[in-house]
Formats: structure tokens, sequence, C-alpha cells
């Protein structure tokens, strides 16, 4: 499958990397409690997330993909 003919992969591809490199590190810094360590935490996250453009239910005009979670099969 081509990226280029089918942005989704490449956007399926870049989320999945960023949740194995990024978000379960954090979540095991933190134990497993989002909480811990209060709002820094989460604020890396959101500004990681924004840096990899894989944000893909996020209205584009604050970096994500604007997509619709509802209908997805």
């Amino acid at each position: 499958m081509d990226a280029v003919a089918f942005p989704s992969v490449d956007l399926a591809r870049r989320t999945a990397e960023f949740v194995r490199k990024v978000a379960i590190p954090a979540e095991e810094e933190c134990g497993g409690v989002s909480a811990a360590g209060g709002e820094a935490p989460r604020t890396r996250l959101r500004e990681a997330a924004r840096s990899a453009a894989c944000s893909p239910p996020v209205l584009p005009e604050f970096g994500g993909h604007g997509l619709d979670l509802r209908g997805r099969h």
C-alpha cells in the first residue's frame, strides 16, 4: 500500500509509532496513573502529539486531522 495514495495508511503508521515511542513510555513513567505528576506530563504528551502530527480526531485548526471516530468499523 502506498502512503501517498492512501494518506490514512501514513497517519496510522505515524500514530502507532508515536504510541510505541512516546505515549507508552510516558504512561510507564507515571505508573499508568494519568494524574500522577500533575498537568506537566499531559502537556508534554499533547505537545509531542502535535509535533508528531498524529492527532486524528483533533480539528485541523488545532493541528489535527479532524477525523470523526464515531463512524469507524
